[in-house]
């Protein structure tokens, strides 16, 4: 990776509340990472405890998994190349599905929620999808292409399980 893709590192943004006694909190806003810390608190001790909070949020933050690139390898390795789309993209406003395609516009969204699951149950939602790209009901001619999927009962498992009890 050169130095032209890396990610930037975010600004830090110290504010100092007068109603905060003892906690930190601190939150990513676009490029600024923004600390609310007690007035009270040092300028030494402020910053340290910003640049804490940052490394526990990058941490936490998984870089997406590029989509395209996904929908591309397994639409040719698992459909031999059938399903064809305009987008994919993930979003953040399913809660109750792992993903939605629109077939008459060949749109694919996927939730955010599977941006830190295994990349076999990823696969499988994202072939899912595809599927619906030529194939729109869940039939027994759906039901065929998505079993060419690698690990696909697995997944399966694997999101009955994490819907039920989530990511703890």
């Amino acid at each position: 990776m050169d130095s032209a893709s890396s990610p930037v590192e975010p600004t830090i943004r110290i504010i100092r509340s007068a109603r905060r006694r003892k906690s930190v909190q601190g939150r990513l806003k676009g490029d600024v990472f923004e600390v609310r810390v007690p007035a009270s608190m040092s300028q030494q001790r402020a910053n340290m405890m910003a640049r804490e909070l940052l490394g526990k949020v990058q941490a936490k933050t998984v870089p997406a998994v590029d989509l395209e690139a996904t929908a591309t390898r397994l639409n040719k390795k698992v459909l031999g190349g059938r399903a064809s789309w305009t987008s994919i993209r993930w979003v953040t406003n399913q809660n109750s599905r792992w993903g939605s395609c629109t077939p008459a516009e060949g749109t694919i969204r996927i939730s955010h929620r599977l941006q830190k699951v295994p990349q076999y149950v990823l696969d499988a939602v994202v072939v899912h999808e595809l599927v619906h790209t030529f194939v729109p009901n869940h039939g027994p001619e759906f039901q065929r292409w998505v079993a060419k999927t690698p690990l696909v009962e697995r997944a399966q498992g694997y999101l009955e399980a994490y819907g039920r009890w989530g990511e703890n």
